[in-house]
């Protein structure tokens, strides 16, 4: 029997295809899913699960895309979008 390994959780950003991945988030303790662009394209929103329990709410985060300025917005939410 094999048990299947643990998604990464974390977020990285590219410039362009084939360059060189910038971490935003670790990955560690959360999963990181459903992230969009601002419409200036330099951060990043996106909604945060305990890794132990997907289904719980760790809230909705913004990340600059250099992988600076991570900080939570909302303490709850499920897919976060930029209003124009």
């Amino acid at each position: 029997a094999s048990v299947a390994p643990e998604p990464p959780g974390g977020l990285e950003y590219r410039a362009r295809l084939g360059a060189a991945p910038v971490p935003l988030t670790d990955g560690g303790e959360y999963l990181d899913r459903h992230p969009g662009f601002s419409p200036g394209g330099n951060t990043v929103v996106f909604v945060r699960v305990p890794r132990g329990n997907p289904t719980g709410p760790a809230g909705i985060w913004l990340v600059e895309t250099s992988g600076e300025g991570l900080r939570q917005i909302a303490p709850e939410g499920s897919l976060p979008r930029w209003v124009p």
